[in-house]
This record gives structure tokens, C-alpha cells and sequence, in this order.
């Protein structure tokens, strides 16, 4: 097997059991260079094209990657470059790539337990450093991104390697290397203070001097500063002839806020942050999350907790970037951080750069600890990122994906307090034991939707004068209109009053963004889908979500699912008041947003099945974009996701008196209803929507609510209930001579007279309708009647009339050859019981296996576990109890699946109890 090498410093180049294999193009070079310093590990596309190309990648990006790939193998073996699921692979251990044995031996070297293992890692890491990594960088984003990184820890290694001989007096021998790194880097301070210790150390105190005076004449032309304060000292002490051998103490500011009392919880995170630290890099960690989650207070305590591993200081600035006044600007938060590392103002430059280069300048080498608290976006952070051995937390109701994608951010959610944790933060207020009031405390800690400045406030308002209200509090919080108000601190510190602390969110937001966070507050549920959003915006889809986007980046939303949001009760209250502030604006916004659920919900039902009485709805407001259906199947899983969005509006709507929205709406629901086994829900639904449609005046949209009120009786087996309704629905299309009203609300009819046991009657009702509408109704009309007249016929045992008029109904359904609608499976099944009571065996079978596979198909549950059923006693008379076994095991998991009163309480039992009959096989 041929022994693989890869050498990326100095140059790039992969050695074949020593020979050095020929690799043509810098862009394969690049591709090397990225799956190199992964070794062993996949790299994806998206960070292959990055590393090649940077911010310009090709059209076709797999396709040149492929290419690279190609050639790559070519030089050095298809074994070595393997294709992954996400990406590729360089199949190697990273022992095999100089820099990341350079990188694990000065590891290594930092946790050696004496000093002279610590030197003999560092000179076997030294020793592989040929120059600057890469020779020439390949790719500009190798250059930007790559190179100063590893320039860096290579100049931290040489520092520290020196900084051993110089404790022992033995730094002579480095005066070259140092002379020719400072001619590299000449206004790196770190080395000059070496070279300066280490000439002084050789006895050349004078050329030391001289050097000192070469650096800081330099400094004040090209940059217009003085040496560091830890130069000035080595300078000082080279003057008065003092030891200059020990480094100078640096400046070691402690600057925490005091931490949070009884600091409560965030386990998680704390160990998130425990865990980076553990990994021995100095990171830039972005704790990001809502307004008042407390995101300072655990930044502040893990800090605290951890003072010992910044032996150099911790900084702390509050950048304002959410709160009253403007934001800190870079320059001033510079100009500060500076300071605490004690510069005075004569020493600190004038522009930002020049700042941000001192801050890494006086941070380099340290194992310092900045946090940079309350930032508004990365933009103003960035310039005081130190890097080298300096640990930056930054804090932020942002996401700050910025920092991320750019500056390697780890980012850690600090989202709001688990039931548990929440409770116990209660109680410790209230100076109660967790378990003796958890059911109100619960309670309390969701309505204040978990948030630590909301608990906090809550607990000071339930807990005055040594009380313990809570139940009070509670009731105050549930009446949604007094929420904000029970939360807010009369004391006047903004910082604990919850309507302040979402303002300062919605203030720093653009106008846009504001706009549609306002009219969220209009929506009636906290869950909204982008088309939702949109139409209450009146923009198109891609627009709302790139206002969604921005209102989940700075916490006010959180998306849960693609293109659905999620907006808690607290900031959902907050947006409900300014938009009553903009009466005009948010009416409109409701009136789009509830056009768009009625042609949404309309064009669903007519996906599924097209309604048997249609009604007139008005055209869609101007800017609504309600989504169609290709299948059926999307219809339902649509109306399933938006069910609970459609019943908010409705009650909305209710309350608001828009009747018209209710009355329109809510029939077009009931297919949907009906085949997910929601009948009682549509009772409820249709009860209102009635008493709506007659106070608007429209009788044709009454009947067919009244109508579809009693086939939800029907359903749920209220068959008096159900009689009631579809005669009165009945006799409205009567006045109104609406024929397709009168024929579904007598077949109907007739349906309650047969569950009623009143079977003459009905079959005479059914025969009455047929003769009525002879000539004029359609196949699917007529075979609905007739398939309702076979089923009275068998219960009436006239089998042979049963038999014609099923065969005759599927007859009429195969005409119209839509397995969709539901009728043909529906007369199927019926056809399938006449011939078991028939006892034509195997053509039952025949018949339910065509309607289990429509019903199946079209997502009808409750009639599927009916056929199933059927099917299976129609196995079991042809002696197949495996089937019939089969058949009835799955209706009972059909039927748990449901969950719901869509067929009757005994087919549970029923279904046992023909398992139950089966002989058990041997």
C-alpha cells in the first residue's frame, strides 16, 4: 500500500512513499489544501466551494468540484479521496498532514506536565514549519481565511518556546529567528519584547536600546502610537539595568457585573459553554435569544464560575444594542475595552481600525476573557474580536449568523426556561419548597412564557407583603388584554418591565419587518404559515418569509417547522396593542388574511371533493394569493396542518361579528371533517355557522349549514337531532326551488329515517326522491340514492332488490370515474355487504378489495375500518382466517390511529371480539 504524506507548509504537496507526486492548477491545489486539513473527516460541498472559489463559485458546482476530484485522484490514488453521502474525504489520519501534527504537538505541548516535555513538543512542532503555510495560497479564501490563522499560532509557538529559554537564560541562540520574524512582522510588539530581553540577555543592552528606539519611532510614524505599556516596562527596566528577565505583569482588569442571586438552571448551556472552553481554543461564543431570557445573567455567572481560566482579565462592555439610547458604536466600545487594560486617552488612536489592531495588539498572548453584551449585530462586534488566546462571549437578541458564517461564532440558544427550572426559580422567590405549589407556580411560569424578567416580576407582584397570590396573579395574567400590564415593574427600572423589554426588539427593527410584526398581533393564533403572514401583509409568499426570517433572527419568532412560525402569548399581546394603535391598517390586514382562508378552505374542498351545493363567495381581497391543490392529498394534509389557524379565525370572526366570514367558510369544511372523523368538532362548527348565515339573509348558505349540522349528527349517530335539522334544511330549499339543496337534504333525510329504524319510511322517502328527480340529477345524485336504497332493502332483507340497486349505484359511480370523491368506495362497500348477505363470497371480497385500496388512497379512515371489517368476516365464511386475522388487526390499528367518535363506540369491540373468534392455529 502506498504510504501517503501531505506537506502544506512552506508549499503543497503530497508525497508518494517519498516521491512527490505532480498536481497541476492552483483550484486542485485548493481542494487538497480543504479536505487536508480535515483528514479523516468528510467536508461538504458548500465548504469545498467556499475554499476554492470564496464568494464566487461556479454555475455548476458539483460538476466542477467533480472535475477537481478527478484530477486530484489522479495524483495521488482514488483510495485516498473517497466520495461521502455529504461531500469527500481525504482518507488519511491526520498524522499524515505537517500542519495538523503541528497542531496536535503544540496541544500536546500546553498540557505537558513539565517543562521540558513542553519544549521538546514545541521544537518537534517548530521543526516542522517550512514558512508560510501554503507557499503561496491557492484560493483567496485560503489566504483570508487560512493563513493568518495558522501564521499566528505558529509566531504564538515560537513566542512560547522562547519564553522557555529566556526563564533559563538560554535565549541567545534565537536572535537570528527573532531578527528575521520582526523583519516579517515588524510591529508585532510580542517579538520586539523578546529580542529586546534576549540581546540584553547577551549582554548588548546598548543595541537593545537602540532596537527599542528603531520600534517605537516606527509605531508613531506608521500608526501614530506609542509602544504597548508591557514594552515601555521592558524599556524601563533595560534603562535602570533592572532584572528584565521576567515578563511584565500585565494589566489585569476584573470587570463582571455582580452575578445573579440565586442563579437558577441553564444546565444545558452552562455545559455548552464548559465544553468549548475544555476544548482548549480561544472561541468567539454568540449566546443569542428573546429579550429578557437571561442571556447576561448566564454569561456573567459561567464567567464568574470560570474566573480562573482568564488569568488575565475579564472586560465586560454593554453595547446597547437592544434598549433605551442608541447603540454603542465600535469606536466607543474600543475606546473602553481599552481603557480596562489600562491606556490612557493619549495612547488610544483615533479611528477604528487602529483600535481594534491595538485591542489585539495588548490582548495577544493573553488568556483573557472579553464579554460583549447586548450587540445588535455582528457588524458591531466584529472589529473587537481579538483572537490568539482571548475568549470573546457575546450576547444578543440577534442570531448573528453573520458571526457565525464569517468569524467561526459557536453559537449557543438561550431559550426560555424549562417547566422545571421555571418553577424552581418561582419558588425560590417565594421562599417555598418546589413541590408545594407546582401545579399554580406551573401555571404561572407559562403564562409568563417562561421568561426570566417576566417570572421575576411576576413572582415581586405575587409576593408583596409576604403574601403569596398566586392564584390572583394567574387570573389577572390569563385575560390576555391585562397580561402586559400585570408584568410590567411599577418601580420604573426598565430592565424588569416586559412591555419595555419587547419595544427595545421592536424598535431596532426596519419598517417592513415592524409592519408585519404589528399585524402578527391581528393573527388569531400563535402558529402562522408564511401564506398566512402573507396575506395579512398583502405581499407575496418570498417577501413574508424574508420578514418572518428576520423577526425569528431577533427572537420575536421562532419557526418551528418550514414556513411555520411560532409567536409566544407574551410578544403575541405586545403586537396585538400596537396594532390597535393602526386601526385602519390591521382591518385591512384581517380582512385579507380572512379572504384568503375562505378561498384556501374552498379550494381544498373542492380538491377533495366538489360540493354537492355551491353558494357564491366574493372574488379575493386585493393582494390575497390563496395556494391551490394539485391532489387531494395535498388538500387534506393542508386543512390538517391550518385546522387550528382556520378555527381561530372563526372564532375571530364570531366575536368580531364579520358573520359572513363564518357562514361562508365553515361548510366548505366538511368533507374534510367527515373523512378525518371530526363530527363533533363540525357540530359545534355548523351550530354557529347556521345562527351566522341566517343573520346575514343569505337562505342558501343557511340551508346548506343547516343541512351540514344535521349530517354531523347523523355521523355521531343523533339521529333525531339529525332529522330535525335536514327537514328544516329541507324545507328552506323548498321556498328557494334549489334543487341540488332539496335532493342531498332528502337522501339525507332518508338516512335518518333508516337509523331511526323507521326503514318503510325511508325506502319510501328514497323512492320518492328518485322519481322526483328523474331526468334531472347527475349519476353520482342518483347513485348516492340508490346505494342508500340497497342498504334499507337488505335491512329490510329483500336481498335480490338490495343487489340491483347497489350493482346499479357502483354502475353509476364508474361513469363519472372519480375514485377521489369517495362515492364509488362508499357504494362499493355496500355492494360488497349485499352480496355477503348474498353469500356470493368471493365477489364481496372483490368489492371491498377496490374500495379498502380507494378509501385507502383518498385517506377516508373511518369507512376503510368498516370495509376492512366486512372484508374480513367475508374471509373467514370462505375459510381464510389469515386474511380475515390480517383484516381486522389492521382496522383495530386504523381505528386507534383515529382516535376519535367518526365510527361507533362498539366497533372497538366488535372488532375483538371476531379476533376472539378465530381458532388459534397450532
Amino acid at each position: 500500500m502506498t504510504d501517503v504524506e501531505i506537506r502544506l507548509s512552506g508549499t503543497i504537496e503530497a508525497l508518494l512513499d517519498g516521491e512527490r507526486a505532480t498536481m497541476s492548477g492552483r483550484r486542485v491545489s485548493a481542494l487538497l489544501v480543504v479536505l487536508a486539513l480535515s483528514a479523516g473527516r468528510a467536508v461538504s460541498l458548500d465548504a469545498l466551494s467556499r475554499g476554492i472559489w470564496g464568494e464566487d463559485p461556479p454555475e455548476n458546482v458539483r460538476g466542477s468540484l467533480q472535475t477537481y476530484v478527478a484530477r486530484l485522484r489522479g495524483a495521488i490514488g482514488t483510495r485516498v479521496v473517497t466520495t461521502e453521502r455529504s461531500g469527500y474525504r481525504l482518507d488519511l489520519s491526520p498524522a499524515a498532514v505537517d500542519l495538523l501534527r503541528f497542531e496536535q504537538l503544540i496541544a500536546e505541548s500546553a498540557d505537558a506536565d513539565t517543562r521540558d516535555t513542553e519544549a521538546a513538543r514545541l521544537d518537534q512542532a517548530l521543526a516542522l514549519w517550512h514558512g508560510d503555510p501554503f507557499g503561496g495560497a491557492p484560493s483567496e479564501w485560503i489566504e483570508q481565511q487560512l493563513v493568518p490563522e495558522l501564521t499566528e499560532r505558529h509566531l504564538q509557538a515560537v513566542e512560547r518556546r522562547i519564553d522557555l529559554d529566556l526563564s533559563d537564560g538560554n535565549a541567545t541562540a534565537h536572535l537570528p529567528m527573532l531578527r528575521n520574524l520582526i523583519e516579517r512582522h515588524p510591529l508585532r510588539e510580542t517579538l520586539w519584547m523578546r529580542l529586546l530581553t534576549a540581546l540584553d540577555d547577551a549582554g548588548r543592552t546598548a543595541e537593545a536600546l537602540e532596537r527599542y528606539e528603531d520600534l517605537r519611532t516606527r509605531l508613531a510614524d506608521e500608526l501614530g502610537v506609542d509602544p504597548s505599556p508591557e514594552l515601555q516596562r521592558v524599556h524601563h527596566g533595560l534603562l535602570t539595568k533592572e532584572t528584565a528577565h521576567t515578563e511584565p505583569e500585565p494589566t489585569a482588569p476584573r470587570q463582571l457585573p455582580p452575578t445573579v442571586a440565586r442563579f437558577t438552571g441553564r444546565h444545558e448551556q452552562l455545559t455548552a459553554l464548559d465544553s468549548i472552553l475544555a476544548d482548549g481554543e480561544a472561541p468567539v461564543i454568540a449566546l443569542h435569544g428573546p429579550g429578557g431570557v437571561g442571556k447576561t445573567a448566564l454569561a456573567v455567572h459561567w464567567a464568574s464560575r470560570n474566573h480562573a481560566h482568564f488569568p488575565d482579565g475579564q472586560l465586560f462592555v454593554d453595547l446597547r444594542g437592544y434598549g433605551p439610547g442608541a447603540p454603542v458604536e465600535p469606536l466607543e466600545a474600543l475606546d473602553t475595552l481599552l481603557r480596562g487594560l489600562g491606556l490612557s486617552g493619549s495612547q488610544i488612536p483615533a479611528d477604528t481600525e487602529s483600535r481594534s489592531a491595538m485591542l489585539r495588539t495588548e490582548l495577544n498572548g493573553r488568556r483573557t476573557l472579553v464579554i460583549l453584551d447586548n450587540a445588535r449585530e455582528a457588524t458591531q462586534v466584529r472589529p473587537m474580536l481579538a483572537g490568539g488566546s482571548t475568549t470573546t462571549i457575546v450576547t444578543s437578541r440577534s442570531q448573528l449568523r453573520g458571526l457565525v458564517s464569517r468569524d467561526g461564532a459557536q453559537r449557543i440558544a438561550v431559550d426560555p426556561m424549562p417547566t422545571d427550572d421555571a418553577v424552581v426559580l418561582l419558588a425560590d422567590r417565594f421562599g417555598i419548597r418546589a413541590d408545594s405549589s407546582t401545579t399554580e407556580l406551573a401555571e404561572l411560569a407559562d403564562l409568563c412564557g417562561h421568561l426570566p424578567v417576566a417570572l421575576t416580576v411576576a413572582a415581586e407582584r405575587a409576593g408583596r407583603d409576604g403574601h403569596h397570590r398566586i392564584a390572583e396573579v394567574n387570573e389577572r395574567l390569563r385575560n390576555e388584554h391585562e397580561r402586559l400590564a400585570t408584568l410590567t415593574d411599577w418601580a420604573d427600572y426598565p430592565l424588569t418591565d416586559v412591555r419595555a423589554v419587547f419595544s427595545w426588539s421592536y424598535e431596532a427593527l426596519d419598517r417592513d419587518t415592524a409592519r408585519m410584526f404589528r399585524l402578527l398581533g391581528r393573527h388569531p393564533h400563535n402558529r402562522i404559515a408564511t401564506g398566512a403572514a402573507a396575506a395579512l401583509g398583502g405581499i407575496d409568499g418570498r417577501t413574508a418569509e424574508r420578514l418572518l426570517d428576520r423577526l425569528t433572527d431577533r427572537h420575536l419568532l421562532t419557526e418551528v417547522a418550514f414556513g411555520w412560525y411560532e409567536i409566544h402569548d407574551l410578544p403575541h399581546a405586545y403586537a396585538a396593542e400596537l396594532a390597535t394603535n393602526d386601526a385602519d391598517v390591521s382591518l385591512a390586514a384581517v380582512r385579507r388574511q380572512r379572504s384568503w382562508y375562505l378561498h384556501s378552505v374552498r379550494n381544498a374542498r373542492y380538491r377533495l371533493q366538489p360540493p354537492r351545493i355551491e353558494y357564491s363567495v366574493p372574488e379575493p381581497e386585493s393582494g390575497v394569493e390563496p395556494p391551490a391543490f394539485a391532489t387531494a392529498e395535498q388538500a387534506s394534509a393542508w386543512l390538517t396542518a391550518h385546522l387550528p389557524g382556520i378555527r381561530a379565525m372563526l372564532d375571530d370572526a364570531s366575536a368580531d361579528g364579520d358573520d359572513q366570514t363564518v357562514a361562508r367558510t365553515t361548510p366548505y369544511l366538511y368533507t374534510y371533517l367527515r373523512r378525518s372523523g371530526a363530527a363533533r368538532e363540525g357540530v359545534g362548527l355548523f351550530a354557529t355557522a347556521t345562527v351566522a348565515a341566517r343573520r346575514t339573509g343569505d337562505s342558501v348558505v343557511e340551508g346548506t349549514c343547516t343541512y351540514l349540522w344535521g349530517c354531523c349528527c347523523e355521523l355521531l349517530a343523533d339521529s333525531v337531532a339529525a332529522l330535525d335539522h335536514l327537514e328544516r334544511a329541507r324545507d328552506i330549499f323548498a321556498d328557494l326551488d334549489h334543487r341540488d339543496g332539496r335532493l342531498n337534504a332528502e337522501i339525507a333525510i332518508g338516512i335518518a329515517l333508516h337509523e331511526l329504524g323507521r326503514l318503510d319510511e325511508a325506502t319510501h322517502a328514497y323512492l320518492r326522491a328518485l322519481e322526483q328527480f328523474e331526468g334531472t340529477g347527475s349519476p353520482v345524485e342518483r347513485a348516492t340514492l340508490l346505494n342508500n336504497l340497497a342498504t334499507t332493502y337488505l335491512e329490510l332483507d329483500r336481498v335480490p332488490e338490495a343487489l340491483d340497486a347497489a350493482q346499479h349505484a357502483v354502475e353509476l359511480e364508474r361513469v363519472e370515474d372519480d375514485e377521489t370523491s369517495g362515492g364509488l368506495a362508499t357504494t362499493l362497500v355496500t355492494l360488497g355487504e349485499v352480496q355477503s348477505a348474498a353469500k356470493r363470497w368471493d365477489d364481496a371480497i372483490s368489492s371491498f378489495d377496490d374500495a379498502v385500496r380507494i378509501l385507502r388512497e383518498t385517506s377516508h379512515v373511518s369507512n376503510e375500518i368498516v370495509a376492512l371489517r366486512l372484508r374480513g368476516i367475508a374471509h373467514r365464511e370462505l375459510g381464510d382466517r389469515l386474511a380475515a386475522d390480517a383484516d381486522w388487526r389492521t382496522a383495530l390499528a386504523r381505528l386507534e390511529e383515529l382516535g376519535s367518535d367518526a365510527v361507533p363506540d362498539a366497533t372497538a369491540g366488535e372488532l375483538r371480539q371476531l379476533l376472539g373468534s378465530l381458532p388459534q392455529t397450532q
